[in-house]
């Protein structure tokens, strides 16, 4: 068998499996020249019902009339239809099924001409793998066993993985008063720096999440930052600067903490400018804490204090915002009266264009609640109508 496979090198491409299933990847340039030279050709005369040449080849391979006129297009229709092949898995790009194509389109004069090269770039490739499985295996038979009682004296807890330093030091999770979004570099850790030593330092005693200073190495940084933001931290405070709109880290800090607070409705985001640069589309309705108004630095770092350790609000409400602002009080269980005639009543604005939505079942079983509803709906009624 081994003879007849040497004298007649076709014999394994037709009868040997190994051969037959290696991908068309093995095929060098040599080869793919070659097949081109015969397949290239125009030819009008159909054999078996399909041209016998690079357009029935790739029929027969699965291609359709689109991706043979883009083979046709790159002047090169044999190779570029091979190169497409190769990366169609689902299409079996084999040698095995080059070759049974090719007895279909009766090129035996290609098959002839060609196998040679073939079966040799069919060898060099099954000599590569076969070098690369005995380096793998040399590599496995190589590393040290390890003792069996390492493991097991490890103690694993799946469900707590630690997110922090202070989650290290203290062996629980640590939780922080905020996360610190910044672009640590120039200024803007200057400034941060100058944050830590008067916030977390009494009167304010506050605690915050410091990239570079609280996050530990070696895990997913993004995943890190995303789990600490919304598991960890009340709020997340974030210096703008021009720097900062253009770190990668940032970007994806401030929108993921938008996301969790859209349209600032829990008062979650706290952006601090500390420098004059455009503020994000996304934040123009997030109140700014502004370091740049000299004559108000008196008040910044009270503010900013305040800010952070501020409730989170409207956290019963359901609040949308699309084409109009919806705020829905039925999960509220208290609401002032308010009325056109009270001087201390703030209706909204024409263009704010608030809708309040008044739960039906209050009618009848509060008055006292039902009245407020109808005094809030009268005040905007009669806003809208200005």
């Amino acid at each position: 068998m081994a003879s007849s496979e040497v004298m007649d090198p076709e014999n394994l491409l037709r009868q040997n499996e190994e051969y037959r299933n290696i991908p068309l990847e093995a095929l060098r340039m040599t080869s793919r020249k070659k097949l081109s030279l015969y397949l290239d050709l125009e030819n009008d005369v159909p054999v078996n019902d399909v041209l016998p040449n690079y357009i029935g080849l790739a029929e027969l391979a699965g291609f359709g009339y689109l991706e043979i006129k883009s083979f046709e297009r790159t002047g090169k229709p044999t190779e570029a239809l091979l190169d497409h092949w190769i990366s169609c898995h689902g299409k079996n790009p084999t040698l095995g099924n080059l070759y049974d194509f090719l007895q279909r389109l009766e090129r035996q004069d290609a098959i002839t001409d060609c196998v040679k090269t073939i079966i040799r770039d069919a060898k060099a490739y099954l000599e590569l793998k076969r070098r690369q499985e005995e380096e793998r295996r040399q590599e496995e038979e190589s590393r040290p066993v390890q003792d069996s009682t390492v493991s097991s004296e490890m103690e694993i807890d799946e469900k707590y993985v630690p997110l922090a330093t202070d989650d290290v030091i203290e062996n629980k999770p640590v939780y922080f008063d905020a996360f610190v979004s910044y672009h640590p570099d120039g200024e803007d850790l200057l400034f941060v720096k100058k944050m830590i030593k008067v916030l977390e330092n009494p009167p304010h005693n506050l605690k915050l999440f410091v990239p570079q200073r609280n996050d530990l190495p070696g895990g997913s940084k993004h995943t890190i930052d995303a789990r600490v933001i919304e598991e960890r931290c009340k709020k997340m405070v974030m210096i703008m600067t021009p720097q900062y709109q253009q770190s990668s880290a940032c970007d994806f800090q401030y929108k993921f903490a938008h996301s969790l607070s859209p349209g600032a409705r829990s008062k979650k985001l706290i952006p601090v400018l500390i420098k004059q640069c455009p503020i994000p589309h996304i934040l123009r309705h997030v109140t700014v804490c502004d370091y740049t108004k000299k004559d108000l630095m008196e008040w910044f770092w009270e503010r900013l204090a305040r800010a952070i350790r501020a409730k989170l609000l409207l956290s019963n409400c359901d609040v949308r915002r699309d084409s109009n602002f919806k705020l829905d009080l039925s999960q509220q269980p208290e609401v002032d009266d308010w009325s056109s005639d009270s001087p201390e009543s703030t209706a909204p604005s024409e263009e704010d264009n608030f809708e309040v939505l008044m739960p039906v079942q209050e009618a009848s079983d509060s008055p006292k609640s039902s009245k407020k509803y109808r005094s809030i709906t009268q005040i905007f009624k009669k806003d809208k109508g200005k």
